[in-house]
């Protein structure tokens, strides 16, 4: 029964020796022209038709079609009713210039599955080579029926016979919806796996700012007390060293700075962001920030016009810090001498706080993610310093005062950042 072309090797496989069967399958190459995995009996359904379809096609007799489809259905039926994940591949394999009809079945086990059973011992008697070999946790299974060499099977021949059964398409509606399923499944496994990867790395990323901006904190402060001591200490009069020393005091100061803007990136991602709120007359608060932002740009006129007076609920330091990132980017984007108007007004129980620049301005598509931790658009990342996270922050210390940001932008004409803040935190 068994064809003298196939190497004695793979006919001896036994039960306790699974390496065996895998080395069989391994060594005969295989054209996979259907894949089946076994879940219910209609599954069984459509392995028996594709077996018969592939036996079709290479116009082996009605009898041999039915033979070959009964026994991979049997042997389907045993794995789908005591094993686990079974999954049926049917197609040609090889060994040197012959050819067989083969059908691979490999499915999860236990330790009550039996190896020896009906299914199995009657496929053995359909068709002329079956073998099955168990691991711990697995099985694989074999069936090979020869095909005869009048068929004239070759590389183009299986080739045509894979391009036939891809165009006649789904054979019922139950293989159709299974396809379309199976395809949808595997979107959205591979959607989730990059989901789960993007997460992975933006974890590495954040851990790895948590742990750079704490180790650079320490030694930066140093770095810029040393200057600033250092600038009090040395005659102004020896110019060359003072203006060295400036340079290196400026240069600590923007290290400072880079370094606070990560180590809140860390602090917000890992809920460690607080805020010590009081009540703050909102006229003397604002008024003392303008102040800053005048020494803060030097270089561009600072125009303000104050509404209402109230008082908020509000952490001081970190309210200046959001606003002073949102000027800072005014002066950023913006040319000197350009203008940068502040205004406040308290309309229908909210505070509304508008800043506008005569800058650069900014496309839609950037309108859409300056919010955005790390966002820089192609240009300001091409002309501009800077990491992109002074408004992610600015906007966080907003909502967590229960406020919202807004901006007006178009390009070449600048923008406007307005900032509502609701009656909850004024009185």
């Amino acid at each position: 029964m068994i064809p003298p072309f196939w190497p004695q090797l793979f006919i001896k496989t036994m039960p306790d020796k699974p390496m065996t069967c895998l080395l069989l399958l391994s060594i005969c190459k295989m054209t996979e022209l259907a894949y089946i995995t076994l879940e219910n009996e209609m599954d069984l359904t459509l392995a028996y038709k594709k077996s018969i379809q592939v036996a079709e096609l290479i116009k082996l007799t009605v009898a041999t079609q039915t033979v070959f489809a009964t026994a991979v259905s049997e042997v389907s039926r045993e794995i789908m009713d005591k094993a686990f994940e079974g999954a049926c591949t049917i197609g040609f394999t090889q060994v040197k210039d012959r050819y067989a009809l083969s059908a691979k079945l490999r499915f999860r086990i236990d330790e009550d599955f039996p190896k020896h059973n009906e299914g199995f011992d009657y496929a053995r008697k359909l068709v002329p080579l079956m073998e099955a070999s168990f691991s711990e946790q697995e099985g694989f299974v074999l069936l090979q029926m020869a095909i005869p060499t009048s068929s004239k099977m070759d590389e183009q021949k299986m080739v045509l016979i894979k391009r036939q059964i891809s165009l006649q398409g789904p054979i019922s509606a139950y293989e159709e919806l299974k396809l379309r399923n199976a395809a949808l499944s595997s979107t959205n496994q591979e959607q989730e796996l990059e989901l789960i990867h993007a997460k992975y790395l933006s974890e590495q990323k954040s851990e790895f700012l948590s742990i750079a901006s704490h180790e650079l904190n320490t030694p930066i402060t140093i770095l810029r007390a040393l200057s600033q001591i250092s600038l009090r200490l040395v005659d102004p009069n020896e110019i060359k060293l003072y203006g060295h020393l400036q340079k290196v005091e400026k240069q600590a100061g923007k290290l400072v700075t880079l370094t606070q803007q990560l180590l809140d990136v860390s602090k917000i991602e890992h809920g460690q962001f607080t805020y010590n709120k009081e009540w703050v007359p909102f006229k003397d608060f604002m008024l003392s920030v303008i102040e800053s932002f005048k020494l803060l740009a030097p270089a561009h006129k600072i125009s303000y016009e104050l509404g209402a007076d109230c008082e908020m609920q509000i952490d001081k330091n970190r309210i200046e810090q959001a606003l002073a990132n949102i000027v800072g980017n005014a002066i950023k984007y913006s040319e000197k001498g350009t203008t940068i108007s502040i205004r406040t007004a308290v309309q229908d129980d909210v505070v509304r706080i508008t800043v506008a620049d005569e800058g650069i301005g900014m496309s839609n598509e950037t309108l859409a993610k300056i919010f955005e931790k790390f966002y820089r658009s192609d240009m300001a990342h091409s002309q501009y310093k800077g990491l992109g996270i002074g408004l992610f922050v600015a906007s966080k210390i907003i909502s967590d005062h229960f406020g919202s940001i807004n901006v007006k932008s178009e390009e070449g004409m600048g923008s406007s950042f307005a900032i509502d803040f609701p009656k909850l935190i004024l009185r």
